[in-house]
């Protein structure tokens, strides 16, 4: 009666129509309750829509075009509303049905007249049943064009679409056996995943997945796979779930779908091993956030390191936290040095939020609100600053002037990476000569200018000698070595990236090519 919201009578029916037990009148015939008499109208008017496909060429026609063959009609109780209105309400009438009990249960409506309307028209109908397999609404989807193409039963006496599943009263025995569920996002998903077999397949209809929908998924499973169109509503729908989800403690993972398709156009034009490979090809919940940042965001972006950091704050496990931290070290502007920029990352997930050991009962330890700033401008090594000082002196503005030219990316921030592509750009043939007041004013963008002169006025000239420039330069050489064999170990880049990879080293260990009328780099 609690849980039902039901008064003792239709408890006492419904409780008997589980167990196979017929209740029995003491004297005369037991009066139906109100929500058998429900059923007994919604169960009308699924034998309308059943018998209106059969006599419809339009409905038969969709059909065949959707691949939905007799057996699947069948099987799900598929149905037609048909274009003509009052049909339905003549047929209600037909059978003895109340209309104003068939505007409760969203199967009619009235005008300002007071008339009767049919809800449904000219759509393809498919009936929604709950966990138990009582039919308990309809959803019609529009046959050609029009809008809105999909019309979903409102909340009625005997549904409420936050606490209904589409398809779970189907998939509740495969759910049973330990199989994770598949959340997909309409009708036509929900059985073409059952189709190929994915027969743990749900849908949450008429509204976005609520945390209603969450605790009756973890009645009948602890993990649920969200299979939800690869378009940006879909993406946006799918990141909301996980949030919905996991706090009620199921596991998530996300199923990797082709971009531009969705199960049931995946079944037709690919075949059912299409859609049970993009259901066992799953992400967690970190991956498909960071891969999702990644396509709407720039790693140039210091806001791109604010949301990665505090998605990476959410991993559930430290090998998957390492992971990733990796994977982001490599794309880090700030820092060139793989283990540097990963031991940064590190410390700002760290002070982004407590992370709770995985299956710790313990709650997340609160930690102080103190927003971090993850510094793109990292600032110029002291080889860096040795080098780029080298060019305000004439003995040295050769050898400081090839090393950015011909080597921009040994330069060991993303800062000292960009001033040397500044200045390769602005002199790209000849170094520039003369006292830096000469020459500075061509240097551009004007915030790489400004960086060059602030670097000169806090130098002291004194430091820069010859032997001191050629070996800090060869110092940056050996580290830049060092650092594209890593990223040559770590076996993530693509055949192209590798091999610029081995171009570089190769680059690195051979003398610079000297112009025409210049010596030889003195430093190589």
């Amino acid at each position: 009666m609690k849980t039902e919201n039901v008064d003792f009578a239709e408890a006492l029916q419904d409780l008997a129509s589980r167990a196979g037990v017929e209740l029995k009148a003491r004297k005369g015939q037991v009066p139906k309750s109100v929500k058998e008499q429900h059923r007994l109208i919604m169960n009308a008017a699924l034998r309308f829509f059943r018998q209106q496909l059969t006599s419809s060429p339009s409905a038969k026609q969709y059909c065949d075009e959707r691949s939905l063959d007799e057996s699947v009609l069948s099987t799900w109780e598929i149905g037609y509303a048909p274009e003509v209105n009052g049909a339905m309400s003549s047929f209600l009438k037909k059978e003895g049905v109340p209309l104003a009990d068939a505007k409760s249960l969203f199967l009619v409506d009235q005008d300002a007249g007071g008339g009767y309307y049919d809800r449904f028209r000219g759509r393809l109908m498919f009936p929604i049943r709950d966990e138990r397999g009582d039919l308990v609404a309809f959803g019609g989807r529009i046959i050609g064009s029009g809008q809105p193409k999909y019309i979903n039963s409102s909340d009625t006496p005997l549904y409420h679409k936050s606490r209904v599943l589409y398809g779970l009263n189907r998939a509740r025995e495969t759910l049973s056996s330990g199989r994770p569920a598949v959340l997909v996002e309409g009708y036509m998903d929900v059985i073409a995943c059952h189709r190929s077999g994915a027969t743990q397949a749900v849908a949450a209809l008429g509204t976005a997945l609520g945390e209603d929908h969450a605790k009756l998924l973890k009645r009948w499973t602890k993990q649920v796979t969200i299979l939800f169109d690869a378009d940006s509503a879909g993406q946006k729908a799918a990141d909301r779930a996980i949030d919905i989800l996991e706090a009620e403690g199921l596991r998530v993972g996300v199923a990797l779908i082709p971009h531009g398709k969705d199960p049931d156009v995946l079944l037709r034009e690919s075949g059912p091993e299409a859609v049970l490979e993009s259901i066992s090809s799953t992400s967690s919940p970190v991956e498909f956030r960071l891969n999702a940042l990644l396509k709407e965001r720039s790693t140039t972006d210091e806001e791109f390191w604010t949301l990665a950091v505090g998605i990476l704050a959410r991993a559930k496990q430290d090998m998957e936290l390492e992971v990733h931290l990796l994977k982001l070290a490599g794309m880090y502007p700030g820092l060139k040095d793989v283990g540097a920029a990963q031991a940064r990352l590190r410390t700002m997930v760290a002070r982004a939020g407590a992370r709770r050991a995985p299956d710790s009962k313990e709650p997340a330890r609160p930690v102080k609100a103190q927003p971090e700033y993850m510094p793109l401008q990292e600032p110029l090594s002291s080889a860096e600053i040795v080098t780029f000082a080298a060019m305000e002196h004439a003995p040295f503005q050769r050898i400081a002037w090839v090393t950015v030219v011909q080597y921009p990316y040994i330069f060991e921030t993303g800062t000292g990476e960009r001033l040397a592509s500044a200045i390769a750009q602005s002199f790209p043939t000849t170094p520039p000569q003369g006292p830096v007041g000469d020459w500075i004013h061509r240097l551009e963008p004007e915030p790489m200018r400004q960086l060059m002169l602030d670097l000169l006025r806090d130098f002291r000239a004194s430091n820069v000698k010859e032997e001191r420039v050629v070996d800090v330069i060869q110092s940056l050489k050996v580290a830049a070595e060092k650092r594209e064999l890593v990223r040559l170990k770590e076996g993530t880049s693509t055949p192209e990236q590798r091999q610029e990879i081995l171009n570089r080293i190769r680059r690195l260990k051979m003398p610079a090519e000297p112009d025409e009328d210049e010596d030889a780099d003195p430093f190589a």
